[in-house]
Parts: C-alpha cells; sequence; structure tokens
C-alpha cells in the first residue's frame, strides 16, 4: 500500500487548483465541436458515432499514455492495486462517460452540455450517502437538489441557438455526468493502493484503448482526419487537458473533502459556455441557459452552504 501521509496542502491549493481544472474542462467543449465541424466541412468525414470514438479514443490513449510514461514505477504499482475497482474506475471515469459525452456533442450543443456539467454535484449529494455512507440531505438540501433540477428543465427546455436535440443530448450530458460522479466515489478505495496520477493514467489509457476497439469500423479514416493540421493540434491539446485537469482533480480529491470540492465544480459551467459562445460559430446562450444556469449556480451554492459534515474517515 502506498499512504500519502504528506500534510493537508495550504489552503490556496484548493480553489486554484480546482478552478484550473474547471477552466480546462470548459475548454473541451469549444474543442470537442471544432473536431466535429473540421472533419466534416473540411475533411467531408461524416461525424458518425464511430467517428466521435474514434477522436475521444485518440485522444485518451494519448493522453493516458503520456502520462503514465513520466510516473517512475507507474506499472508495477498498477500489479499491487486491487483489480476491479481500478477497473471500474477506468469504465465509469473514461470509458462510458466520455461514450456517452462524445455521443451528445454530435446531437446537442456545447452550451448545453457545459451547463449540464454540473448536475454531478447533485448526483454526488444522492451517491455519497448510499455508498460513503455519509449523512443523507436534510430537507434545505432536498430543497435545493429541487431547485438545480428547476434549471436544467428550463435549459433545455429553451436552449438557445444550435441547439440541436436538447432533450437527447441533455439525457447523454446527465448520463456521463453521472458516470463521472460514480468514478470520483470508485477513486476513494483506490488511493490507498496508488498514487493517484498513475491511477488517471491507468484509467485514461485503458478507456481510450476500449472507446478506440469500438471506434473500429472508422479506423480507416485515420489517414483523413489527421493530415489536417488543426486536427492534430486539438486533438494533441485534449489529451493534455484529460491527462493534467484528471491528474490534479483525483489528486485534490485526496486531499479534501468530495463534498467541498463538488462546489467548485460550478466553474465548469461557466468556463464551458463562455468559451462556447466565443469560439464555437453560431452558438448563443438562450433564455433557458442563462435563467436556468442561474437556477443551477443557486442550488449548488445553497448545498454548499448547508452541506453536510462528512463522515470521520470518508472524503
Amino acid at each position: 500500500m502506498t499512504h500519502d501521509t504528506r500534510p493537508t496542502p495550504p489552503a490556496w491549493v484548493l480553489p486554484v487548483c480546482a478552478i484550473f481544472c474547471a477552466v480546462m474542462w470548459g475548454s473541451a467543449f469549444p474543442g470537442v465541436k471544432y473536431l466535429y465541424r473540421t472533419a466534416s466541412d473540411q475533411l467531408n468525414v461524416e461525424t458518425t458515432l464511430w467517428v466521435c470514438l474514434l477522436l475521444a479514443g485518440i485522444r485518451f490513449t494519448i493522453g493516458g499514455g503520456a502520462l503514465l510514461a513520466i510516473t517512475p514505477g507507474a506499472w508495477t504499482a498498477a500489479k499491487r492495486a486491487p483489480l476491479k475497482p481500478l477497473i471500474a474506475f477506468g469504465l465509469l471515469q473514461t470509458f462510458l462517460q466520455y461514450l456517452l459525452f462524445y455521443t451528445s456533442m454530435t446531437v446537442a450543443s456545447g452550451t448545453l452540455g457545459a451547463m449540464l456539467t454540473v448536475s454531478g454535484n447533485f448526483f454526488w449529494v444522492i451517491l455519497a450517502p448510499l455508498l460513503l455512507h455519509s449523512p443523507w440531505p436534510r430537507p434545505i438540501q432536498w430543497l435545493m437538489l429541487v431547485l438545480g433540477a428547476a434549471g436544467v428543465v428550463w435549459a433545455v427546455a429553451a436552449p438557445g441557438a444550435e441547439a440541436g436535440n436538447p432533450v437527447l443530448g441533455a439525457a447523454l450530458f446527465l448520463g456521463a455526468s453521472f458516470c463521472g460522479s460514480l468514478a470520483l466515489i470508485v477513486v476513494q478505495s483506490l488511493k490507498a493502493h496508488l498514487p493517484m496520477r498513475t491511477a488517471t493514467g491507468l484509467s485514461l489509457f485503458g478507456g481510450g484503448v476500449a472507446l478506440l476497439l469500438c471506434a473500429a469500423p472508422a479506423w480507416h479514416h485515420i489517414p483523413e482526419l489527421f493530415t489536417h493540421p488543426g486536427m492534430i493540434v486539438v486533438t494533441l491539446y485534449m489529451a493534455f487537458v484529460s491527462a493534467t485537469a484528471f491528474s490534479v482533480w483525483n489528486w485534490l480529491t485526496t486531499k479534501f473533502p468530495v463534498n467541498l470540492l463538488a462546489a467548485y465544480r460550478f466553474f465548469i459551467p461557466v468556463s464551458g459556455v463562455t468559451l462556447s459562445t466565443l469560439f464555437i460559430p453560431g452558438e448563443s446562450p438562450g433564455a433557458g441557459i442563462i435563467g436556468g444556469g442561474i437556477l443551477v449556480l443557486l442550488a449548488v451554492a445553497g448545498l454548499q452552504r448547508y452541506q453536510v459534515r462528512p463522515v470521520a474517515g470518508v472524503r
């Protein structure tokens, strides 16, 4: 076992690192849309589900492989880790979460998806008592959950320009967020056995390879897609985002209570919506995205304000 006995970092580390992760993840929304539009508009490659999974698999395989390559003793540490939680972590954090996420980005706007990422906070409030035995939400916290759900419904009902299919997109985005929340719970059982950078690298690499295998019908498009400099640069950037943001965030979960970390996730939709409207042509937030987003942020702030104390030993 590899227990991290180093002291808790200074207080400023949490907001700085959490906001950094949020901005990195927020940039993924216009990044994914750029890849899709370049493939279809400039390279005449139809962005089928297989092509989307191919782009995701390449991104995560590169990111995870690079992370493992710069982590001394990664494979040795992996052999000592419990296999079932490690596989579950890779399936949830990378394979299932991004299978749903990349599919959703083909049917709905990046702006809507960015706003719905904050739903992970609500899943956490419900899942933590069930799986980590933390206290159940109090009535005021349930009220905040209802407020957040109302914001999601509003956003789906009136999402704005370039919304695509908001209902299907919302369902897929919410499913992706649910998988990500479960992954945060599973990783708690790994932190005593693996450094978080190793666990993250294994998750990204293994999940990326699984996505590539699923994308086998689109492998013949690889030469077409990666003759375009923009496709290469943005894919490498997205791989960097995955490796860096997930490594930092998973490390934060070993140092700070996840309930506290959840409050900082609201910066993801703020970053995602802002960057999507700036860099994705034709996208603009409608009344639903703006009004629903405000309700969601109020709900998240309320959950943070009235959060329960974590059970001793459970972070």
